[in-house]
């Protein structure tokens, strides 16, 4: 046997498992689970959904497409169209409502996994 492969023997063992738990850990467990159960009720899980997936400038959740800025602020289609066309008539650089980075359609992305969500 070579020196790395003596090397490498003791690292390849699987860990000594303990059969004995300390009460402790088990009863913090079954309260980790009881707490996630409670916040992960289907109405909080639709609450998170439609607060992290909704447009940042009508707030409402879309049935259209969502595109973001370069710093991931949400808009809907229709408010993206709007925020653009009315840019172009007061002459001036659209910008995202939230952060004030500068849009388009070319600088703005679709967001396909808060479209899904």
């Amino acid at each position: 046997m070579t020196s790395t492969e003596e090397g490498l023997e003791g690292l390849l063992d699987p860990p000594a498992q303990s059969s004995a738990k300390p009460e402790s850990t088990s009863s913090s467990n079954s309260r980790k689970r009881a707490r996630v159960e409670e916040e992960n009720s289907p109405d909080e899980m639709m609450d998170k959904i439609t607060r992290h997936c909704s447009c940042t400038v009508c707030l409402d959740v879309p049935g259209v497409a969502l595109y973001q800025c370069k710093n991931g602020h949400l808009m809907c289609y229709t408010c993206l169209n709007h925020l653009l066309a009315d840019a172009r008539l007061k002459e001036e650089q659209s910008t995202c409502p939230n952060c004030r980075c500068e849009i388009s359609m070319e600088r703005c992305m679709r967001n396909l996994a808060a479209e899904k969500g």
